[in-house]
């Protein structure tokens, strides 16, 4: 069933990122060089080391920006875990959760440097429910998930900039675990404005035309093969052309997982494995991405995309390109770089973000890394410092994402970080 509703946004006030900064910043903890982006490998100092603290300017810029010009922007409310961002130039689009004001949509407005509320609350009608994964073909049009199988549409409404929702419902996958606490991963993905798919557990969906003339999503991909008892699981997705998306994830919870999907070729697994009592066995004529879920997929170029894989607290970037002299006419070449665990202090990464002719960016807890290079080739990652006043900010970015080399978001909880400089 489909319900639609109308919103007029309403700009609430905004402090002054400068007035909560220093309150904000968690200490003494030592950090990295309060430096630009580094162009080597960096390790966090020892907390006993002079230089933890070396070059701090305490003018007020520098409370809110870090020296790799990362700034703070002010959250309309302090409880705001962000679970994912999509910028684009004038406006950047996010979803969050609070505990006390449950799955939020906000809009970030370039001309005014504020967040807004723009959702109507509808998202929150069942009392229950997690943000997943966004995406969005213009500043005037987003769709966001929330669980359990909601997938949410909004559009602008030219020229006085409120905004109208509509949500549907989507049909449980078969055979897909039952909804709890905690929920599948969930996301919506497209490559324009009339194409539109979804992935929650085994399943895609794509948005239609019924035979009545309305939208309409449809089961265009379920998977009921198990691995050593366990069904695939899909967590990623992205949309590396006009007319292609990939889907990435895991089977068995162990088997790296690649579904590509074309016009011209349907659906297509590229990358998976069979589970054997201790590991990942390649399948014959697919990727062997290693042991692990592939947790993040990102655009990398014209013909290939990058992801990463988690195996526990392991993390390894990949990359996986077209191999046009490959037997039988299309095949696939796979780079593998793993992350040091030290530079990431020691904690997982959690996003990564690339697009063509960009850097691979990582984010973890208190730390994003920045590529040097091509890190498949002799290239390495550094430290895009996040710290201000000599101490790290302490929260987990979930999420990294860029319109352009001048407009980068990193979010996570209670903190949107953005950088306008290369």
């Amino acid at each position: 069933m489909k319900r639609a509703f109308s919103f007029a946004s309403v700009t609430a006030g905004l402090a002054a990122a400068a007035a909560c900064a220093s309150s904000d910043v968690e200490g003494p903890a030592a950090s990295p060089p309060d430096s630009e982006d580094s162009g080597t490998t960096v390790h966090a100092p020892d907390a006993a080391s002079s230089d933890a603290h070396a070059d701090v300017d305490a003018s007020p810029e520098a409370a809110t920006c870090s020296g790799a010009g990362w700034c703070i922007t002010d959250l309309p409310d302090s409880d705001l875990t962000l679970r994912d961002v999509w910028p684009h130039d004038n406006h950047t689009f996010a979803i969050a959760e609070s505990p006390t004001l449950g799955v939020k949509f906000l809009e970030w407005e370039s001309a005014s440097s504020t967040w807004r509320y723009i959702d109507d609350y509808s998202q929150n009608a069942d009392q229950i429910g997690h943000a997943g994964a966004m995406w969005s073909p213009s500043e005037d049009e987003v769709y966001f998930a929330v669980t359990p199988l909601k997938i949410f549409h909004g559009k602008r409404t030219v020229p006085d900039g409120s905004w109208s929702w509509s949500y549907d419902r989507l049909p449980p996958p078969d055979g897909a675990p039952a909804f709890d606490s905690v929920d599948p991963p969930f996301g919506v993905v497209g490559t324009s404005s009339g194409d539109v798919y979804a992935w929650y557990a085994n399943t895609i969906y794509r948005r239609t035309r019924d035979d009545g003339g309305s939208d309409a999503w449809i089961v265009e991909y379920s998977s009921d093969e198990t691995n050593n008892g366990a069904r695939l699981s899909l967590r990623t997705a992205a949309a590396p052309s006009g007319d292609e998306v990939w889907f990435a994830g895991a089977s068995a919870f162990t088997c790296p997982v690649i579904i590509r999907t074309s016009p011209a070729e349907g659906y297509q697994r590229v990358a998976d494995g069979i589970k054997s009592p201790s590991t990942c066995v390649a399948r014959d004529g697919l990727l062997m991405l290693g042991n692990g879920v592939l947790e993040e997929l990102r655009v990398a170029s014209d013909d290939g995309v990058v992801g990463v894989v988690a195996n526990g607290a392991t993390r390894d970037v990949v990359r996986i390109t077209f191999d046009a002299s490959a037997d039988g006419g299309r095949g696939y070449a796979v780079s593998r770089f793993p992350v040091d665990g030290t530079l990431a202090r020691g904690q997982p990464i959690n996003t990564l973000w690339s697009a063509r002719d960009e850097p691979i960016w990582l984010g973890g807890v208190s730390i994003i890394l920045r590529s040097n290079g091509d890190v498949f080739d002799g290239g390495s990652f550094g430290v895009s410092t996040i710290s201000l006043n000599g101490a790290w900010l302490d929260f987990p970015i979930y999420k990294i994402r860029s319109a352009s080399t001048n407009n980068r978001w990193a979010v996570g909880a209670k903190y949107a970080l953005h950088k306008t400089t290369p």
